[in-house]
């Protein structure tokens, strides 16, 4: 199977992986098609076990789930935003959140999942994967079939904000140990030059084929509110202050008033202390300070004030749509607002399911490659760690200015364009994550850049 990975023979190879399912990581750098080869897999894979939720695909980010056409590994696994294993050992973490009265469910659809696919493992952190996978064995009975666990990526890619890389995960020689695949021949990118340009970025090299590179696409960067071309930015103070000056641009002044929050605190509605009567769960509210719920808040993926108006391009930052495949970091643009002043959101490239009708789910609208839908300000939640079972609640709407992001979210996606800002760069792999976007150089525009910044370890 090596030599049909390394001369790009997919038919073959799909139909091998696919009649024998076993472990396997799948690596390569940028533009060898490895989220292209995972959705022929998947393809197969369906073809070959029933039910529904037998194969499944994950992804650690929203962006990189919705390219993969898959969910996030937190939304999988039920781990909840800012979720950290309380155990060391990940067979206990398992167990303690097995015996959740909300993982009753999740257990169930656990136990019947017989394949998973894991895009991006680069930004899993080991100590994740390795609750997954124990919570995958301890979900299903003891003469069941172990999950078949594919991974895919590359370790000179981005890594995960915190934790360490996958392969230090307990887990990984057992799963992984002589069970791996290389692409090699990129099939996204198709200009010598350009190729070679990411292949020494990847491995840290700021070589001629890099400078070249600078030098013929630090030029004529676009910035006009109207630009189809994607801003990938460093920090998130960089995307904010590029994001506020298009909405400047956009509609200067008269915009409608700003989307506030409403903030509290409340009990954590899966608890399962059974001891916490109705007096002691007021008590326990009323400990919680105000400056220990904006704390807790800081953090919470949706922010203090939201500025919006007609044809602001907006980024989707909640999982509550994956039915419509509608996933955190999807961009689309406001169309209209409802009598109630509800934003109606127009995303592109996603089409709706079969089995979703129009008046579910908010839908306004829907075209071959597109959908129009309400969305509604939802809760956010955020642990309170001072107060045991309680969550800082935050009910905002699901969105954030879309055109500026921050280059982690760009991982695993393909853009029509980019504009790139790198001279700052402070992380391994991200210079290479930044250039790798686009399929031609001429679609690329780099800000800036710096060749010390240029890293891969």
């Amino acid at each position: 199977m090596s030599t049909l990975a390394a001369e790009g023979n997919w038919d073959r190879l799909i139909d091998k992986l696919s009649a024998d399912p076993s472990n396997t990581f799948v690596y390569g750098g940028p533009g060898v098609g490895k989220t292209t080869f995972l959705r022929r897999l998947y393809r197969a894979l369906r073809a070959s076990f029933s039910g529904e939720e037998a194969v499944v695909v994950c992804a650690p980010a929203g962006s990189a789930a919705h390219t993969a056409r898959g969910q996030t590994y937190h939304s999988f696994s039920d781990f909840g935003h800012g979720y950290v294993p309380l155990c060391a050992a990940a067979g206990e973490e398992a167990d303690r959140l097995l015996r959740l009265r909300k993982f009753s469910p999740v257990t169930l659809r656990l136990g019947r999942v017989q394949v998973l696919l894991l895009d991006e493992i680069s930004m899993a952190p080991s100590d994740r994967l390795d609750v997954m996978v124990a919570l995958l064995q301890q979900s299903r009975p003891p003469s069941a079939a172990a999950c078949v666990l594919y991974t895919f990526g590359d370790f000179l890619h981005l890594r995960p904000p915190k934790g360490v890389l996958a392969f230090k995960a307990s887990c990984w020689d057992g799963l992984f140990s002589g069970k791996i695949l290389e692409f090699t021949r990129v099939h996204c990118q198709t200009e010598p030059a350009f190729i070679e340009a990411i292949h020494d970025a990847r491995y840290g090299v700021c070589s001629d084929a890099v400078t070249d590179l600078v030098e013929a696409r630090s030029d004529a960067v676009p910035d006009r509110v109207d630009s189809p071309v994607l801003h990938l930015l460093l920090r998130h103070r960089d995307v904010a202050a590029h994001n506020l000056k298009c909405l400047q641009q956009l509609c200067s002044e008269d915009r409608p008033p700003a989307f506030v929050p409403v903030d509290g605190v409340q009990l954590y509605r899966d608890a399962d202390d059974d001891s916490i009567d109705a007096e002691d769960g007021h008590r326990r509210l009323r400990a919680v300070s105000a400056a220990a719920r904006v704390l807790a808040l800081v953090d919470c993926a949706a922010p203090p004030l939201v500025e919006h108006c007609l044809g602001v391009r907006v980024m989707y930052t909640s999982n509550s749509k994956g039915a419509l495949w509608l996933f955190h970091g999807s961009i689309g643009f406001i169309t209209k607002y409802t009598p109630d002043g509800t934003s109606v959101v127009r995303f592109r490239g996603v089409s709706v399911p079969a089995d979703v009708r129009l008046s579910q789910l908010g839908i306004h609208d829907a075209g071959d490659w597109w959908v129009e839908v309400e969305c509604s300000p939802i809760e956010f939640e955020a642990n309170v760690f001072s107060a045991q079972g309680v969550v800082a609640v935050r009910k905002q709407v699901p969105f954030v200015f879309g055109w500026g992001i921050k280059i982690r979210r760009s991982q695993g996606l393909t853009l029509s364009e980019a504009a790139v800002d790198l001279a700052m760069s402070f992380e391994a792999g991200m210079v290479l994550a930044a250039l790798s976007r686009v399929d031609r150089s001429s679609r690329l525009f780099i800000k800036s850049f710096q060749p010390a910044r240029l890293f891969a370890v």
